[in-house]
């Protein structure tokens, strides 16, 4: 049905005369006629009586009347909610981070999101960093929380503070009394590793490569905490995320380095700039990065 002669039916049913509906309308008296006249065979349905110069609903008319109210009612809401959208005010924010970054950061930043876009929804996804850019790529996430990528130079950047990676060895190992742990000490070690394509994976394959280091690699696996669990029954040494959040009496817990220098996470917000930000998404690289600042500068490591 055209909604127009919907509206323009409701406004004579509600007036009671062609003239009256036709001034709130602001159109012809002629073109209101025809707009009934058009509604009444499309449904194929008499809708009024002409009593005294007067419109009366017939029955079936009344009846209709009420579905009409109804289905314009729903479109004002939907043109609202349309227009909500337009100006960034209710929509959808779909970012994507590994679980130990969400776990880390997005309990506590997530109020403050939603406290200056009330009417915004957040949708986490929980994907390694290589998954988190296919979604990104083919516009599943607006935003993905991983490190760089080579060959994706259409993918705009805002870097984050940078996370260490820690070394969770029992203290069997000896290993990580002074809070520190050279990479060349875990040279024929046992190390426990998150999977391939995951960002501390990455991270840490990249510097053993610098540094001429192949790691024994006794178990690997999809979850930190898996790790820091084995760490702790003495299988082997944790390469895990300074986000994760793991205490144990029977762990020592260190930064990694080479060479003097922290092993740690670039990692950086990533979103697609050939596809435009709605308004609410515009400030999350910004809100989220002073966030993590804020959240890591209140963290100690051991």
């Amino acid at each position: 049905m055209n909604l127009k002669h919907v509206r323009t039916f409701v406004a004579v049913a509600e007036t009671g005369t062609v003239s009256a509906a036709a001034e709130s309308l602001r159109i012809t008296q002629p073109a209101l006629s025809r707009q009934i006249q058009s509604l009444q065979l499309e449904v194929g349905l008499r809708l009024f009586d002409h009593v005294n110069r007067r419109l009366i609903l017939t029955s079936n008319g009344e009846e209709f009347l009420r579905h009409c109210r109804a289905l314009v009612a729903q479109a004002d809401a939907t043109l609202a909610s349309a227009q909500s959208l337009g100006r960034g005010k209710t929509g959808v924010l779909r970012v994507g981070a590994a679980p130990q970054t969400i776990a880390r950061f997005f309990p506590s930043f997530l109020p403050r999101y939603e406290r200056r876009h009330p009417n915004v929804r957040v949708d986490l996804t929980e994907a390694s960093g290589a998954r988190q850019i296919e979604m990104l790529e083919r516009g599943a996430l607006q935003f993905a929380v991983t490190i760089v990528f080579g060959g994706h130079d259409h993918l705009k950047i805002q870097p984050l503070p940078p996370i260490p990676l820690l070394v969770l060895s029992h203290r069997r190992y000896a290993i990580g009394a002074r809070g520190v742990v050279d990479l060349r000490r875990l040279d024929g070690l046992p190390v426990l590793l998150v999977d391939r394509g995951q960002a501390t994976r990455a991270t840490f394959d990249a510097v053993c490569r610098v540094a001429h280091v192949t790691p024994n690699v006794r178990f690997e696996g999809n979850a930190p905490h898996t790790l820091a669990a084995l760490a702790e029954a003495g299988y082997g040494i944790a390469i895990v995320p300074g986000t994760l959040n793991f205490k144990s009496k029977y762990i020592l817990t260190s930064r990694l380095q080479y060479n003097g220098e922290a092993v740690a996470l670039r990692l950086a917000i990533q979103w697609d700039e050939r596809r435009p930000l709605s308004v609410h998404a515009q400030d999350f690289p910004t809100l989220f990065s002073a966030h993590v600042q804020t959240t890591l500068s209140g963290r100690k490591f051991d």
